[in-house]
């Protein structure tokens, strides 16, 4: 009962209006540029480094048991992506990081990478590794601190070795003398940068170089020439690439569209229930793709 000279309220709920495709296309282009931003920004700081320490994790069992059977890679040509050697640079804080044949942007994201033209650790001559600095678990973000005499260690499918680091350059440095006949160069790679851009806004490529100590093992030879996606500071690049990474971002705009439509007509725990895996694939795939893209060394 309402109570005397009091009317009671009625309240008169009008319908939704329903959403038109312009506005569903809108927000369903805003929601994916929101989605792929923030999780960018988390794939970079943190799921890269899970991502490589899965497959660092991979790498160490498979070198693990090649060397034990005696069978680990030591003659080129050597399988892109392979585990060749294991380093330590206890200085730089690497412990047992396992260092897979080839450098593109793709393939460091397992870790450091052996350049395939030059002889591998432990053999005559320059070897060249290359190794992230921020990203995918940073190998190599701490060899800049490097100072003469720091230590080296590397395993191969031909042994034990121990590099003595000589010096550490940049670009203008003076380059070190040629090495010796029968006697071992190591050099390490990676992005270069301070201050306010350590890691992220990298200004050249910083080196060390270090000296063999002892008798280096021989060098098959026939070592492959290298991809201009190998060298310093490359990103991946070709037609296939972008088409792949344009197909991922139209399946993207997709799924947003599709959860778009769906947000006014199924409940909120049916909707994340349903778009949280199917979103978290797609950007997975379209991250982890694209990254090819970014310099090497980053």
């Amino acid at each position: 009962m309402t109570a005397p000279g009091r009317r009671r309220r009625e309240v008169v709920r009008t319908p939704a209006e329903p959403r038109s495709p312009a506005r569903v296309l809108v927000s369903s282009v805003s929601l994916a540029v929101c989605v792929l931003s923030a999780w960018s920004l988390l794939y970079v700081l943190f799921i890269s480094d899970v991502q490589e320490a899965r497959s660092q994790h991979e790498l160490y069992a498979t070198f693990r048991a090649e060397l034990a059977q005696a069978i680990a890679p030591v003659n080129p040509p050597l399988a892109l992506g392979a585990p060749v050697a294991m380093i330590s640079i206890p200085k730089a804080g690497l412990h047992d990081s396992m260092t897979v044949e080839g450098t593109t942007s793709g393939l460091l994201r397992s870790g450091p990478g052996h350049l395939p033209s030059s002889v591998l650790p432990g053999e005559p001559g320059v070897s060249i590794l290359f190794g992230r600095s921020a990203t995918f678990g940073a190998p190599f973000g701490g060899i800049a601190s490097l100072h003469s005499g720091d230590l080296i260690n590397i395993v191969t499918g031909q042994g034990s070795f121990t590099y003595a680091v000589m010096d550490v350059r940049r670009k203008g440095d003076p380059l070190p003398a040629a090495p010796a006949a029968n006697t071992g160069r190591l050099v390490l790679e990676t992005a270069d940068s301070g201050g306010w851009r350590s890691g992220w806004a990298p200004t050249g490529v910083v080196y060390v170089d270090a000296q063999l100590r002892g008798t280096p093992q021989p060098d098959p030879g026939g070592q492959p020439g290298n991809d201009s996606s190998e060298e310093a500071m490359h990103g991946e690049s070709g037609p296939l690439l972008l088409m792949e990474i344009v197909l991922q971002l139209e399946l993207l705009v997709a799924s947003s569209v599709a959860v778009a439509w769906l947000w006014v007509r199924w409940s909120r725990w049916q909707l994340w229930l349903a778009a949280t895996p199917l979103l978290l694939a797609v950007l997975w795939g379209l991250t982890t793709t694209a990254t090819r893209l970014l310099p090497n060394l980053l």
